[in-house]
């Protein structure tokens, strides 16, 4: 497998081949912004499969094959053709990087390989056994399975290759890169600590996750010696890709791959979306540091995490899957399972946020305490269908004196009467007084009313007005560039909803809206807005939401039945103008980057209307050619030569009325 990324810009200027990893020679500048890869015909079958797979947008385009110089070459798109002095890293991904039919082929014939020796010395001289020293060489398996333990590979899931910085120099020396630590190190030097290249990186990131977990291509090929290419330069443009398929096999008919299975030997199981979803955690906690997912003490548990916890809100469903309402006068313990006990542990326990920084609901809305609200959610099952926003009433304040322990019960105090309505101090300036005020603060460890229940390093407090007690959690819907969504079922009457998890980033803009004393998030805030006044159908209305110190929650209705405009055209690939002319009636504005207009990705700014009309042309082709048009596709429409047979009934009625006259 060829792994390498040549840099070559494809207009004015041509910079040295440089080459980060893998076998020298392989490559060549093509004509039109191409290059030119020695023919490979497992690469070729992938390339022609992804141009046809959801995958298309973030792999290289292909171009066919083409002869030069007496060689076959795969002709591909120039990815660093539209950047200005490009840095750019190879991460390879997977938990290891070679073929289970090359280890029991190396197997079979185990010769002792002088170069292999050579390799392992140069990165480890006591690597090597007492024998291995003596005989000066090593069989290709033995070297092939320690190559992966020396890197980040066998552990987080993918190892860095190479990276080219702006001044064109190149560092190799990442071989026993392997802790995320060092990782970090890593790409904190790649982007010069700027935080726009990061969040650009992490966005594209969660997107190509997104699609990898519906992708038919995906799904059914075992994705070995692939890499993931970061391109960035000093305009603050940053993309990755996916690169190099020379290993990547079809599976055996109806057979899959979760991509995140523990790899042993004969289940084919690579590992990519191990590697992929630390990367994104790494690369999150760079912008936000947190605790890495193996190291949440339990007080880190009540504040926030490495990682969104909606994630894997099953862990923390079976506590609090129940309606829970009114006034509590005694604890209730939730116990777990002697087999719960054994799956869960810590690190995949998220964090039900203590301190967040309700809302007050618009000025046109009466409504109840808390208190009063969950006793009338239990006694009279009343159906809320307006937005509501929750008042700091009933707070709880958790302090665990032992916080590395598990989590064994849930236990929920006697909160007592209620608290005065105050309006809450900036998350920061709530730590602080939390800090400085103890008395306010529950501590069971001190507490006489705990002496008869469980010990206190078994136990945790969640916050009884927080929005999740009142809705039940089920499957993840789908999952963006800024957080998840799951379907969800609100407790009190059984209404189906959708619950969105939005992760909170220092640049997320904040709007004023009328009714309304602080600053929204501006998706809550234009949600709000465009839900004011007569209701429009093809608007979803927002029910409930909270803004927390790392999320915010949007309560969203979930039509049913439904599905994502996504998933349906993956069941249909196309749809028939009549099926297309329905949904563009109904549609608004698709946001995500495939429908940008080119000044978007230029210039960072766009015209809102003609912007609109040319989201609406691209959604539009998507549906009723079922692909994303190319360059060559739009230049033939802007020059009047585009067609596909039989596209369109308008156009096979005009043709049938020219022949007919």
């Amino acid at each position: 497998m060829v792994q390498w990324s040549p840099f070559v810009m494809s207009f004015k200027k041509k910079y040295p081949w440089i080459q980060l990893a893998g076998h020298a020679g392989n490559f060549k500048a093509g004509a039109n912004g191409r290059i030119l890869k020695k023919h490979c015909e497992c690469e070729q079958q992938c390339l022609d499969r992804l141009m046809r797979d959801v995958l298309k947008p973030y792999v290289p385009a292909y171009h066919g094959d083409v002869e030069k110089d007496g060689e076959r070459y795969n002709q591909m798109e120039d990815l660093l053709a539209d950047f200005d002095l490009p840095c750019v890293m190879d991460c390879k991904m997977g938990v290891r990087t070679y073929l289970e039919e090359e280890l029991t082929k190396a197997r079979k014939k185990p010769s002792l390989r002088a170069d292999m020796y050579q390799k392992m010395i140069e990165v480890d001289p006591d690597a090597p056994t007492a024998q291995e020293h003596e005989q000066k060489a090593v069989t290709k398996p033995r070297y092939m399975q320690w190559r992966e333990t020396i890197s980040s590979t066998a552990t987080l899931g993918f190892r860095i290759e190479g990276i080219k910085k702006e001044d064109g120099t190149v560092n190799r020396d990442f071989k026993k890169t392997k802790t995320r630590e060092q990782v970090t190190d890593a790409f904190q030097d790649f982007v010069k600590g700027n935080t726009n290249i990061l969040h650009s990186y992490l966005n594209r990131l969660k997107e190509i996750r997104d699609i990898l977990e519906i992708s038919p291509f995906f799904k059914t090929h075992e994705v070995i010696g692939s890499s993931l290419l970061f391109v960035h330069d000093k305009r603050e443009q940053a993309k990755v890709w996916m690169i190099d398929f020379g290993k990547t096999t079809p599976l055996p008919e109806g057979q899959e791959l979760s991509h995140r299975a523990t790899w042993v030997e004969g289940n084919r199981e690579d590992g990519y979306l191990y590697g992929l979803d630390h990367l994104i955690d790494i690369i999150s906690n760079m912008l936000t540091p947190k605790p890495p997912l193996d190291q949440v003490p339990l007080m880190q548990y009540l504040t926030g995490s490495s990682r969104s916890w909606a994630e894997n809100l099953h862990v923390i469903n079976p506590w609090i899957s129940q309606p829970r309402g009114g006034r509590l006068k005694a604890p209730i313990r939730v116990g777990r399972t002697a087999q719960e006990k054994d799956l869960t542990s810590l690190q995949d326990i998220h964090p039900i946020v203590a301190l967040h920084d309700h809302q007050e609901p618009p000025a046109s809305e009466v409504l109840p305490a808390v208190e009063e609200q969950l006793e009338q959610d239990v006694l009279q099952h009343q159906d809320v269908q307006t937005p509501v926003s929750l008042t700091e009433e009933d707070k709880v304040d958790e302090l665990d004196e032992d916080q590395t322990s598990l989590l064994q019960n849930v236990e929920i105090p006697d909160l007592g009467e209620a608290l005065v309505s105050e309006v809450l101090p900036a998350p920061e300036e709530q730590l602080e007084q939390d800090v400085l005020q103890p008395k306010d603060v529950y501590n069971p460890v001190n507490s006489n009313e705990d002496k008869e229940v469980a010990e206190p390093d078994n136990i945790v407090y969640l916050l009884i007005c927080h929005i999740f007690w009142r809705y039940e959690f089920g499957q993840k819907l789908g999952q963006g560039g800024y957080g998840c969504v799951h379907a969800g079922t609100r407790c009190m009457d059984g209404l189906k909803v959708a619950v969105k998890i939005v992760d909170k980033t220092p640049d997320r803009p904040y709007i004023i809206v009328p009714g309304h004393p602080k600053r929204l998030p501006i998706e809550i805030g234009l949600t709000l807005m465009a839900n004011v006044g007569s209701s429009i159908p093809q608007i979803i209305k927002l029910l409930e939401w909270q803004d927390d110190p790392y999320h915010y929650i949007m309560v969203l209705e979930r039509p049913m039945p439904s599905m994502s405009m996504f998933n349906f055209m993956k069941l249909r690939r196309r749809l028939d103008e009549k099926m297309a002319r329905h949904v563009m009636s109904q549609v608004i504005h698709a946001g995500t980057e495939m429908f940008c207009p080119p000044e978007f990705s230029v210039d960072s700014r766009y015209h809102a209307k003609p912007a609109t009309v040319w989201s609406l042309g691209i959604l539009l082709f998507v549906m009723v050619c079922g692909y994303y048009p190319e360059d060559e596709d739009l230049n033939r429409i802007k020059n009047n030569d585009w067609s596909i047979p039989e596209l369109s009934q308008g156009e096979i009625f005009c043709k049938e009325q020219r022949w007919t006259i």
